[in-house]
């Protein structure tokens, strides 16, 4: 039997807007941010994913949070960073995907941003899920040759949606 392949795909964690003259691909991470994305790591953790591609948008709170996941103990075969992940649709994640993960891949994670990661992951679900800051959607997928992900296919699965404030309720992550 082969392996299943799985996707998470994962908001940047809370970004900051405390410096209004910043371009938008330049906003950092906030306080908020950076707390939750140790809880992230370590429940990735936990769950013993072996993520053989990191898909990253090239924006500042993408790549900030890709690193403090690696700081906390999350290791990844590969490492990416797509411009075209930025903003990307949820078609456009799908085509940059599938573009970069070689056919040995079994676990690819994406990094990127709302409304095309929260549409994205609605439709492979099958129903609307809430990408909320930090939040990861594991899915088993169903791919048609080397992740071309089948989205219509109905038989793509939600493993799991974890948010940050999932992990540690009495956390200050509102």
């Amino acid at each position: 039997m082969t392996q299943p392949h799985h996707l998470l795909l994962m908001r940047h964690a809370k970004s900051s807007w405390a410096d209004a003259s910043l371009p938008d691909h330049q906003r950092p991470l906030n306080e908020r941010g950076i707390r939750s994305v140790p809880l992230v790591a370590g429940w990735l953790l936990q769950q013993g994913f072996k993520i053989d591609l990191l898909l990253c948008s090239t924006a500042q709170r993408t790549v900030e949070t890709a690193r403090r996941l690696k700081q906390s103990g999350l290791l990844y075969d590969d490492y990416i960073e797509s411009e075209k992940l930025y903003l990307a649709s949820a078609s456009e994640i799908l085509a940059e995907l599938e573009a970069r993960t070689s056919k040995k891949a079994n676990t690819v994670f994406v990094i990127g941003h709302n409304p095309g990661l929260e549409v994205l992951a609605s439709i492979l679900a099958g129903q609307a899920i809430n990408m909320a800051t930090a939040a990861i959607a594991v899915f088993e997928v169903r791919l048609s040759h080397p992740w071309k992900v089948q989205v219509d296919s109905g038989e793509n699965r939600l493993v799991s949606l974890v948010k940050p404030k999932d992990l540690n309720p009495h956390a200050d992550l509102d």
